[in-house]
């Protein structure tokens, strides 16, 4: 298994552990991020929006695939709280060498209720 795939398991599981050590280890300095309700321009900003993410979670039915420095992570996000849904994602993170640098998330976002897309709105503003 190639180190990138580490990589984008390490930070899945830093994610829904929210381990902070762990998914920084696994950004780059100059890391971006951009998904269907939020933004991010660097490692502090992510590190921020984890922490103050109100969602419990498990990353499911993974698949990836990758091309060079470029990896493509498709996965059933499975929330258990504040509310319960699998939500079909699909992310693209470009590496610089074994440390992601830009990630693009899509999903759909009609999953989430609209009370929480405005925390998460008002929470990446903050």
């Amino acid at each position: 298994m190639s180190a990138l795939v580490e990589v984008a398991k390490a930070m899945a599981k830093a994610w829904e552990e929210k381990d902070e050590a762990a998914f920084r280890a696994c950004l780059h300095a100059d890391y971006s991020f951009k998904g269907p309700m939020m933004e991010m321009n660097s490692v502090d900003e992510a590190i921020h929006f984890m922490n103050r993410c109100p969602f419990e979670s498990t990353t499911e039915n993974c698949e990836v695939v990758v091309e060079g420095q470029k990896l493509v992570h498709i996965f059933d996000w499975n929330v258990t709280a504040p509310f319960q849904a699998t939500i079909p994602m699909v992310e693209v993170m470009e590496f610089e060498g074994e440390k992601v640098k830009h990630a693009r998330l899509f999903f759909d976002s009609a999953f989430f209720p609209a009370e929480l897309k405005a925390q998460m709105m008002a929470k990446t503003a903050a």
